[in-house]
């Protein structure tokens, strides 16, 4: 599942409360990574989608395309499909439900293109059905 459960989703920075709900109405409006910057400040993390490839250090690049596909809820809804392998990943964590031990946690990516503007996003299926009590960490 891409997910994981983990107390190290607790962070000491202090940012506004934002909900994934909310991240996925902004990102309907925003079309650059630095709308998004501005929006819902800076990434957690930034990555690759590079699927299939053994020699990655991230487990999800380790994994099939099918699984990426299976594994998260993307829009546009086929965009695991258009995606070329190198494409820029910024990705936000959120958590579902307290800040407690052992809380699931999931990534929200927004993929951009060479020349920053946003092409799609999509988050882990964990979060599905959550996306009101889900909270960036």
């Amino acid at each position: 599942m891409f997910g994981w459960l983990s107390s190290s989703c607790a962070d000491t920075r202090v940012r506004p409360k934002l909900s994934l709900a909310t991240a996925l109405r902004l990102l309907q409006s925003l079309h650059t990574a630095s709308d998004l910057t501005e929006k819902l400040g800076e990434p957690d993390g930034q990555g690759s989608f590079d699927h299939d490839n053994p020699a990655s250090t991230s487990y999800l690049n380790r994994q099939s395309l099918g699984f990426w596909k299976q594994q998260v809820v993307a829009t546009p809804e086929k965009l695991i499909d258009t995606l070329s392998i190198g494409t820029k990943m910024l990705t936000y964590n959120f958590i579902n439900g307290p800040a407690m031990l052992n809380a699931t946690c999931g990534p929200l990516s927004v993929c951009v293109d060479d020349s920053g503007r946003i092409i799609g996003w999509f988050y882990s299926i964990v979060l599905r059905g959550y996306e009101e009590q889900s909270w960036r960490v």
